[in-house]
């Protein structure tokens, strides 16, 4: 491969854009491996079969997909910016020598430190798809449009609110994880290096007597 073609291809795996971040983040299939994604699946259904055999027609669907809407308002701001917080604080960690070891390409291309990155990005863009999703659902909830097959369509887009909800909720979890992920990552490079200078101190010691 020539010179140009690895820059080229360089320049291509350090782009920002979305399709970067999936390109990222899908790598070993680990949308699919989720287990908070497939958790969100699992309660937003059986969220929405309780709604549909037990409240028996007592509350509508929109009474009820606006309560979702406005829970998920309230609380969504608190999560994205926690979850902005640690994200900053993650791009922010300064240590040269140990941004040195993560960012070295290993894995196809990709380093430690962009796989780290793109979990992070993912949870933050997942929870503000949610937020901008309420906003746009809880607008239309107001304005009181009528239309055809609107069981239908009402039940098919709290199911997507409920799914973007969870996801984003159950994605917390994932997100301290990684951030304790990372901070044992951090405190084994340092132990890994204390112990190495003891070694050499010990050596250095040994071959003076």
């Amino acid at each position: 491969m020539e010179v140009d073609e690895i820059i080229e291809d360089i320049k291509r795996k350090h782009k920002g854009g979305f399709n970067t971040l999936l390109m990222i983040y899908l790598k070993h299939k680990r949308l699919l491996k989720s287990l908070q994604l497939w958790l969100a699946v699992g309660f937003s259904i059986i969220f929405l079969l309780l709604s549909l055999f037990c409240l028996n027609g007592k509350v509508s669907i929109i009474e009820l997909m606006a309560v979702v809407v406005n829970n998920v308002l309230s609380i969504m701001p608190t999560i994205l910016g926690f979850s902005l917080t640690g994200y900053v604080l993650f791009i922010g960690f300064g240590n040269s020598n140990f941004m040195k070891n993560i960012t070295e390409q290993n894995d196809e291309g990709y380093s430690f430190f962009q796989h780290f990155s793109s979990i992070f990005a993912w949870c933050v863009l997942v929870q503000s798809i949610t937020l901008i999703l309420s906003f746009v659902v809880s607008f239309f909830i107001g304005l009181n449009i009528q239309y055809e097959n609107a069981l239908i369509v009402n039940y098919a887009v709290l199911y997507i609110v409920l799914l973007s909800m969870f996801y984003s909720l159950f994605l917390i979890v994932r997100f301290v994880l990684n951030m304790f992920q990372f901070s044992q990552e951090v405190q084994f490079y340092y132990t890994e290096n204390k112990l190495k200078k003891e070694i050499d101190a010990s050596k250095r010691e040994d071959h003076n007597t």
